[in-house]
């Protein structure tokens, strides 16, 4: 509590009640100032009265007491300079209570090692400033760092920097970095090394790439070709059986045949399933286009068949006779739409002429552009006129063609026969064209003492034609035509 009682009293109680006082204040004399101690008289159990004054005769320094204030059951003067330059005030600190002066005087003081506290009396300035070192502590990965005069030095080393601006460090990596960093690889082919390791720069480089089917178990392997260098190499696949793990790889689709999305899902062209198959077929010289949507076709080539041998002229005691001719060959293959691409043209072989009295004319060859042919068959042979017994050989199948997945040479043409025998019955007899895939061969006639027949013309196509024959004293006689080839171009489409 505090007292502001400018009534004069002659004591202090607890009850806060001021008695008047019967003797006018009486100034205090002494060597010293008054503290907040002095409340009560040295000499008596009187409280100092409010307004009491106080000397100090070594300064000639004027006190007067102005109140009382009790604090945790303490009670203190508060006294006052008069003129109130300074006054007998207190300073508290963190602990240990208020401090008051002492001889008039409050040492502020540091601890001489960290914090020091320098006086200026003419600016009455105390300056309180770090005298070395701060009690902080850095800890590292390894050991300890403590300030030294107030200072901690951060330096770089092994390609680090630090950097300091303003109230930042700042640490950077300056070079390389001196670490002991290595990759181990599946394989290495030198100037490639196991382990990898940087380079002067502290890089390694890494690259990826395919490597050939079968190269390695893992499908994946992990290579170094050249030195700082680590490769991640990938193996194509190849066509194995399902638990071949290590022949798997990575696969590429025909675009002719396949699309894959943004998603890698792998689709038929289309997106369906073949579902149209159509025959283009030719019998003269053209071109082929393939038909929308088509992924694959066949292709069926027949060369052009031989003609009959035809039937020299005889004279009276004579008989002649031709033979049959050959067919054509026969080639099939299967051919994709990017085999094909726009376009190919079409050739077909022609058909084998007959010749009055002499062999027959060869059939031509087919073609596709230059993916599959197929041969003529040959023309059959002409049996020359003979008073005795005559005959020639049919025609040979048709061969020598290319391409396709498989063919068949054409079939030969049937020999020719003729007898002539005075007085008695005289016999000829034409050979039958060879028959083909796609065509039947000319039929062959038989003729006694008198006659003449020319040959028949094959039917179909790539069939042989039959030869012509003759009995005594005839004018020559043809052969008859094979028949020309074909080509059938059967395709799988789809959508």
């Amino acid at each position: 509590m505090t007292f502001n009682n400018t009534t004069p009293v002659n004591f202090f109680d607890t009850l806060a009640n001021a008695r008047a006082s019967s003797s006018p204040f009486v100034d205090i004399f002494a060597s010293r100032d008054p503290t907040t101690s002095d409340v009560t008289s040295q000499t008596s159990i009187n409280t100092y009265a409010i307004q009491q004054k106080w000397l100090n005769t070594a300064t000639n320094e004027l006190w007067e007491l102005k109140n009382f204030s009790t604090s945790q059951g303490v009670t203190s003067a508060n006294w006052i300079k008069i003129g109130g330059s300074n006054s007998a005030e207190t300073l508290t600190g963190n602990t240990g209570g208020p401090v008051p002066p002492t001889a008039n005087n409050i040492n502020v003081v540091g601890d001489g090692v960290y914090i020091t506290t320098v006086g200026n009396p003419g600016t009455s300035t105390l300056t309180i400033q770090p005298a070395g070192g701060l009690t902080t502590l850095y800890t590292e990965d390894t050991g300890t760092a403590t300030p030294s005069a107030g200072n901690l030095n951060v330096f770089g080393t092994g390609g680090i920097t630090t950097t300091g601006a303003g109230n930042t460090i700042t640490i950077n990596g300056s070079g390389v970095i001196t670490n002991n960093l290595k990759i181990n690889v599946d394989a290495h082919t030198a100037p490639g090394t196991d382990p990898v390791v940087p380079d002067g720069t502290g890089q390694i480089t890494v690259t990826g790439g395919q490597v050939a089917a079968g190269t390695t178990t893992n499908v994946i392997r992990t290579d170094s070709l050249a030195a700082n260098t680590y490769t991640i190499e990938i193996q194509r696949s190849q066509a194995v059986a399902s638990t071949t793990v290590g022949d798997n790889g990575v696969s590429h689709f025909n675009s002719n045949q396949f699309t894959v999305d943004a998603n890698a899902f792998v689709s038929l062209v289309g997106g369906k399933a073949i579902n149209q198959v159509k025959n283009q077929v030719f019998t003269a010289n053209g071109t082929y286009t393939p038909t929308a949507n088509m992924i694959y076709c066949q292709i069926t080539s027949v060369g052009g068949g031989g003609a009959g041998g035809g039937a020299p002229a005889t004279g009276a005691n004579q008989v002649s006779c031709g033979a049959g001719g050959g067919a054509g060959e026969v080639a099939v293959g299967i051919f994709s739409a990017a085999t094909i691409g726009a376009s190919k043209s079409v050739t077909i072989g022609a058909a084998g002429a007959g010749s009055s009295g002499a062999a027959g004319g060869n059939g031509g060859t087919t073609s596709v552009g230059a993916l599959i042919s197929s041969g003529g068959g040959s023309g059959g042979g002409a049996a020359p006129a003979s008073s005795s017994t005559t005959g020639a050989a049919g025609g040979a199948g048709g061969t020598g063609g290319a391409g396709g997945d498989y063919r068949m040479p054409g079939g030969q043409g049937f020999y020719s026969w003729g007898n002539y025998a005075a007085g008695a019955a005289t016999n000829s007899a034409s050979g039958d064209g060879s028959d083909g895939l796609f065509g039947q061969g000319g039929e062959g006639d038989y003729i006694g003492n008198t006659g003449s027949l020319t040959g028949k013309n094959a039917l179909g196509y790539g069939a042989g034609g039959s030869g012509g024959n003759n009995s005594p004293s005839q004018s020559a006689t043809a052969g008859g035509n094979g028949s020309s080839g074909i080509v059938i171009v059967q395709e799988f489409i789809t959508g």
